[in-house]
């Protein structure tokens, strides 16, 4: 079958002209064929078949859930990152060695490092993918620090990047009641956020009653212990 190279038009093979425009068929190259090309990418359900629509998260035809490459790496390049940055810590400064020899963690502030870790924490996006949302909530409940909301072990920089976490733990806790409310593990999650919440509070009650013994010291030994303690910070400076 050979086509007109000037309309289009199908030409049978004892045509000396083009039917439709008239066009002679020796300028045709009857040689030639016409064809169809098709370009671009069909995407499919991986689980059913379907073919998918752009910017669909799970499939219109069995509800399977779609998950890119870039997706499922998203939570273990978040941790491989703060793991880089945790790599390349600075040296503590003579000063800082000598606030951490006599308060302990205490006296120690926040490093570069200490504050890109935090920066790399709040500024990661939430998982839109149920399976992803639910890795990154394990993650960032597991480094909730309980420890720093104790008085006597609380650190300007633990406190900050633990806080950083619970904060992305309460949004992620947010967008699954959405997400996952009609998921099984959002009983184990409901659980989850109870329980950082619960130990939080306690560890923070601690904090009231240890207050209430120093309330419970003569004024003028606390003042002679926080006068001590202005001297000392002076010295480290």
């Amino acid at each position: 079958m050979s086509f007109c190279s000037n309309c289009g038009n199908k030409i049978e093979n004892e045509d000396k002209f083009c039917s439709n425009c008239g066009t002679p068929i020796k300028e045709n190259n009857s040689e030639k064929k016409r064809e169809i090309v098709f370009e671009g990418t069909i995407h499919k359900c991986p689980n059913c078949g379907e073919v998918l629509n752009s910017f669909v998260t799970n499939c219109p035809a069995c509800g399977y859930e779609l998950r890119s490459l870039k997706n499922l790496s998203a939570v273990a390049e978040l941790a491989s990152k703060l793991e880089e940055i945790e790599n390349s810590r600075e040296e503590e400064t003579e000063a800082d060695k000598r606030r951490r020899a006599f308060y302990g963690d205490v006296g120690v502030g926040l490093s570069k490092t200490d504050e890109q870790k935090i920066s790399l924490i709040r500024n990661f996006p939430i998982p839109n993918t149920k399976e992803d949302l639910y890795e990154f909530l394990i993650l960032s409940k597991s480094n909730i620090d309980i420890g720093v909301y104790e008085i006597a072990r609380v650190n300007s920089a633990r406190y900050a990047i633990s806080e950083a976490w619970k904060s992305k733990f309460e949004q992620a806790y947010l967008k699954a009641k959405i997400l996952l409310k009609n998921d099984d593990r959002m009983v184990e999650i409901n659980t989850m956020h109870e329980a950082i919440n619960k130990s939080i509070n306690n560890a923070k009650l601690s904090i009231g009653k240890m207050l209430g013994i120093l309330l419970g010291i003569p004024l003028a030994v606390l003042l002679l212990i926080i006068i001590f303690s202005m001297v000392m910070v002076m010295i480290a400076k």
